[in-house]
C-alpha cells in the first residue's frame, strides 16, 4: 500500500505543476511591476516588458514539458479501455493533466497582457 500511496502524490505534484507555474509567473509579473514603477518613477515600463516577457517565456517552456509528459501519460492507457484500475486512473490523470496545461497556458498568456498593455507607471 506504501508504493501506491507515494505515487499518488507523485501524480498528483505532477498534476498540479502548472497551476504552481502560472502562480509563480503572475507574482513575479505584478511584483517586478510594483517594483520597476517604483524605483524608475515611470520610466522602467521597457524593463518592465523585457522581465515580463522573459517569464512568459520561460513558464510557457515550463507548461509545455508538462503537457508533454501529461499526453505521454494519456497516450499510454489508451490501447487499454479498462473500466477501473491503474490504467484507467492513469489516463485520467493524464487527460486531466493536458487541461490544466491548457488552462495555465491562457492564464499566463492573459498575465502577461496587462503590464504588456501600460504605457507608464501612474
Amino acid at each position: 500500500m506504501a508504493p501506491d500511496l507515494a505515487e499518488t502524490r507523485e501524480s498528483l505534484w505532477r498534476l498540479i505543476f502548472a497551476p504552481l507555474v502560472w502562480a509563480a509567473h503572475f507574482l513575479l509579473s505584478y511584483v517586478s511591476g510594483a517594483i520597476v514603477c517604483a524605483k524608475s518613477a515611470g520610466d522602467g515600463v521597457g524593463t518592465l516588458h523585457l522581465l515580463v516577457a522573459c517569464y512568459t517565456l520561460l513558464a510557457l517552456a515550463l507548461i509545455v514539458a508538462s503537457a508533454h509528459r501529461h499526453w505521454h501519460r494519456y497516450r499510454a492507457g489508451l490501447p487499454q479501455r479498462a473500466a477501473g484500475g491503474g490504467e484507467a486512473r492513469h489516463r485520467f490523470l493524464g487527460f486531466a493533466g493536458l487541461l490544466l496545461c491548457a488552462l495555465s497556458a491562457v492564464a499566463v498568456l492573459y498575465t502577461a497582457a496587462v503590464p504588456a498593455l501600460v504605457a507608464g507607471c501612474r
